[in-house]
């Protein structure tokens, strides 16, 4: 189980509010409707919470499922890829700074497969980071002045991820 505090932007007092709405750990967080999270705290969105708690939970290594790989073929634009590339490559130092190596590993994997071009085999946990990442990304650029172009692109890349996440995985 992890602990709360182990999700991106809830510290000791985001982690009192979730454990009053009564989640336990970033599984419990991970796993649940994006929708039911809006608005349980201030500065993070349901969508956020999900995502970044789907980084950091612990997964079931024995579901067969979650390692299955997905070939994907989302037509990015060059400048998308990219940006979907950085948006991995910050998620990258994230896991290496938590000491998490499954995570890092899965980081990496997902690295190579954009780098290499469509189509991407990606497993299902490669798709959810790639989704946290790339929301994460867009969610710290939005409202920038000069660069509602670079929002738009990684707005398009996060939904792409998000809805085949959703697709193949919709316990997520």
């Amino acid at each position: 189980m992890t602990e709360l505090t182990e999700i991106d932007g809830v510290g000791p007092s985001y982690a009192e509010e979730l454990e009053e709405s009564g989640y336990e750990s970033a599984e419990d967080v991970a796993t649940t409707d994006e929708e039911e999270l809006d608005g349980v705290l201030d500065t993070l969105s349901g969508a956020e919470l999900v995502a970044n708690a789907s980084g950091v939970a612990e997964t079931d290594d024995s579901d067969p499922a979650k390692e299955e790989t997905y070939t994907l073929e989302p037509g990015f634009s060059v400048d998308q890829e990219n940006h979907a590339i950085n948006a991995l490559v910050s998620e990258e130092i994230n896991a290496r700074a938590s000491n998490n190596g499954d995570r890092l590993e899965a980081t990496r994997g997902a690295i190579i497969e954009l780098k290499e071009g469509e189509p991407y085999e990606l497993t299902l946990q490669q798709i959810s980071i790639a989704y946290r990442a790339c929301n994460q990304l867009e969610s710290e650029y939005r409202g920038t002045r000069g660069l509602s172009t670079f929002v738009g692109q990684m707005r398009e890349v996060t939904k792409y991820f998000q809805e085949t996440r959703q697709e193949h995985w919709p316990d997520s």
